[in-house]
């Protein structure tokens, strides 16, 4: 689900011990300046009216979120924020930091940002020494490895700072639920594995839907890890009533364009006669586009996506990929900051616990039909 590009990105770690790791993928779409994630406004109560507004652009969060993002609220208490990333360097991921960045701008708050290249080691590390320091108020955890993660969450609410998690994965070892998974913690903003893999099901049966013979291929990002593990199962279960689809292959595609193109080259020369490939990703869709259009085949076989990218609704509408399961990874960073502050300055938290792609009122899945008729063009970039 996470597009990548070539520019690499770290923030706010040169004053702590802990050195952070650039992830095979590299870096980000979005504000890439090079302005210091720690501004912050001083007035009691800050003028974020004009903020609530979704601004032009792609990449700036839903109204919905926005508008809770910025209400004005009494921001006099100044409050430091660790994001621990697990990947600032990925498109994705890094949008989530910018959404919970430019909520701190605007709300007396500072934000250092924890890099882990991906590494689960190495964001364990970095999340002890983050939290030895003790100067930060809130956690805003996007983990790797969510179980590994717990024991860290927990000393960080024993000593008082509060932990919310997002960026689409399970902090904790259930994949089915948005709940938190630590006693304390103060939020849970996530698409759950569960609901990502109905809406790619439910795309799939949608894409063969006619076709008395539906030979798919799905294409995860890594198929062995537990969280892409448990997205297979419930698709291959959304999928299993229907007598006319058959899943006749799986191959990982490292959430990358060229190694999904090369799965789905692999694919087509085995099943000649594939009708679908599903993807954990809109640049692993394009990839396998790329593998389609090599064969002559770019009229006989659909690819969906995830996380509705900049790239993949213009491909939707377009007509060049026949669906994507949106993830909105600004709005993650807006909820959650609006969460971790709120926590902090013990005031009352509306929704701690929600999907974003569900508040947002957009549609769960998106294909032509209906990608025409809503307002999103996507919050993150593959390039």
């Amino acid at each position: 689900m996470m597009g990548l590009s070539t520019r690499r990105r770290m923030r706010g770690i040169a004053a702590l011990s802990c050195t952070c790791a650039f992830a095979v993928a590299v870096a980000a779409c979005g504000s890439d300046d090079s302005e210091s994630s720690e501004a912050s406004g001083g007035a009691k109560t800050s003028d974020t009216s004009a903020l609530q507004k979704a601004q032009p652009g792609w990449k700036t969060g839903t109204p919905n979120a926005r508008k809770v993002a910025f209400e004005p609220v009494d921001n006099a208490k100044s409050v430091r924020i660790a994001v621990i990333s697990a990947s600032d360097t990925n498109a994705y991921w890094h949008q989530v930091a910018v959404g919970v960045e430019e909520v701190a701008k605007a709300r007396n708050a500072k934000v250092d940002v924890f890099d882990a290249g991906f590494d689960p080691g190495k964001q364990q590390s970095q999340f002890q020494d983050a939290l030895a320091t003790g100067r930060y108020d809130a956690f805003v955890v996007i983990p790797v490895d969510g179980v590994a993660l717990v024991p860290m969450v927990k000393q960080a609410i024993a000593a008082g700072a509060k932990v919310v998690a997002t960026g689409d994965l399970a902090l904790g070892p259930k994949y089915d639920t948005n709940e938190p998974q630590v006693d304390g913690m103060s939020g849970s903003v996530n698409t759950t594995n569960k609901a990502i893999g109905d809406r790619l099901g439910n795309l799939t049966v949608q894409a063969c839907d006619g076709d008395d013979e539906c030979k798919v291929a799905w294409i995860p990002g890594i198929a062995t890890s537990p969280a892409e593990g448990y997205e297979t199962k419930i698709l291959k279960n959304v999928i299993k009533p229907h007598s006319n689809i058959e899943l006749v292959a799986v191959q990982n595609g490292e959430f990358l364009a060229d190694p999904a193109k090369a799965a789905a080259t692999n694919v087509l020369q085995a099943h000649p006669d594939l009708d679908v490939f599903v993807t954990a990703g809109d640049q692993m869709a394009y990839g396998a586009q790329l593998a389609i259009k090599d064969r002559g085949k770019s009229d006989q076989v659909k690819t969906i996506g995830l996380g509705g990218s900049f790239q993949g609704m213009k491909q939707i509408k377009a007509g060049e990929m026949f669906g994507t399961a949106p993830l909105l990874c600004y709005d993650d960073g807006l909820y959650a900051a609006d969460i971790a502050l709120r926590a902090v300055r013990d005031q009352p938290i509306a929704n701690p616990v929600l999907d974003p792609v569900e508040a947002s009122g957009m549609p769960t899945q998106l294909t032509k039909e209906n990608a025409e008729k809503v307002d999103f063009a996507g919050q993150f970039t593959n390039t």
